[in-house]
């Protein structure tokens, strides 16, 4: 999802949370698929000068157990 950000408005944890309830979670329920794998970076987080985002600890931890839900039980490898 392709974010506009500038210096007046930064996105965070309720952007993310908004796009993952509404977008990219029904998308994956609606697909069903057999296995998840996650890349993960970071340029999302607080104080990334990159990403110039603001998600906080807790907005990751919060979708990775959105994520986890979608995974039903399933096996995790880490």
């Amino acid at each position: 999802v392709p974010w506009e950000t500038s210096k007046d408005f930064r996105i965070g944890d309720s952007e993310y949370f908004a796009v993952w309830e509404n977008i990219l979670l029904p998308v994956a329920k609606e697909f069903n698929p057999d296995i998840i794998l996650i890349s993960t970076g970071f340029d999302a987080a607080a104080g990334d000068p990159l990403g110039k985002c603001y998600v906080t600890s807790f907005g990751f931890s919060h979708m990775l157990k959105k994520l986890m839900e979608l995974a039903r039980g399933g096996s995790s490898v880490w």
